[in-house]
């Protein structure tokens, strides 16, 4: 009677292990992946955010679907050339309309080393002005060189964002061609942000993102915006580079070890409950087969 009782609790507890077994990988993914979910709206309406810009739609009314209004104020063709420090080409865009929370990307950089920038602010904004200027040589204003390699200077002023941004992500392009030239890997680059008061520059957290024919794409996350560059990463002393890479990898992978660790327990536990029972009923068959 003891053992039976005994291998009925060692099958309430194994079922338990399997369920824990069962939920570790599902609830890992719910907090890695957040939560799905489709878009709404009624068939055959317009639904600003379903990245079709219907006839009723337009820039100034749906930015997600439709795009940004350009504006065309590039310094380029028939105007003068421009002295040393002087922006090359400018690039403008104009945000008419801007919900609170959103992303909202704007793309019509071309030239100015810039793919795209993405913003989010905090409150609904109405007429967001950005602009790009890129600079050939250090700009004027800037007092402070830069040592490395420069692939460019740039330029980021904005119009009734000031105050209301919340988070803003900007995606820079090197072309290919150039880092051959100059002996660079797509590693070695970096984006420098220009800090006004203390009159220096800062290199920032630049993420990989990825490449085509022509470009390597880098991401960088701002709250502000001022003068930029992009250029090779400042040398630093091996033994510092390798710690700091090794206490980067440490805290990525930390959650993931963690939970394949209770997975690989509650796998364990399942075997040796397993073990138990197989042990309990052998001993009872051949208990019982002596007794006979």
């Amino acid at each position: 009677m003891c053992k039976n009782k005994l291998i009925i609790k060692l099958k309430k507890i194994t079922f338990l292990l399997i369920l824990g077994v069962l939920l570790v990988p599902i609830i890992y993914a719910t907090q890695n992946y957040g939560e799905g979910g489709y878009g709404s709206g009624a068939y055959g309406q317009a639904v600003c955010g379903d990245s079709v810009c219907d006839s009723s739609e337009s820039c100034s009314t749906c930015i997600a679907d439709c795009g940004v209004c350009p504006v065309d104020d590039s310094s380029e063709g028939g105007a003068a050339t421009p002295s040393e420090g002087e922006p090359t080409l400018t690039k403008t865009s104009l945000l008419v309309n801007v919900n609170p929370g959103e992303e909202t990307t704007v793309t019509s950089f071309n030239g100015t080393g810039i793919k795209e920038i993405t913003i989010i602010i905090n409150q609904p904004t109405q007429n967001i002005r950005i602009q790009v200027l890129k600079y050939d040589s250090k700009p004027a204003n800037v007092s402070k060189n830069i040592s490395e390699k420069t692939y460019k200077y740039l330029q980021i002023n904005t119009e009734n964002l000031e105050g209301n941004l919340e988070k803003a992500k900007v995606k820079f392009e090197v072309n290919k061609s150039w880092l051959a030239e100059n002996s660079l890997d797509k590693e070695d680059m970096v984006v420098l942000k220009f800090d006004e008061t203390s009159e220096k520059w800062n290199e920032l957290d630049t993420l990989y993102d990825s490449e085509d024919e022509s470009y390597h794409y880098y991401v960088v996350e701002l709250n502000s915006f001022s003068y930029f560059a992009i250029g090779e990463k400042a040398k630093i002393p091996i033994v510092s580079a390798i710690t700091d890479s090794y206490e980067k990898a440490s805290q990525t992978k930390l959650g993931l070890i963690i939970w394949w660790s209770i997975f690989v327990i509650l796998i364990i536990g399942v075997i040796i409950i397993i073990t138990l029972i197989i042990t309990e009923l052998k001993k009872e068959r051949f208990g019982g087969s002596i007794l006979n």
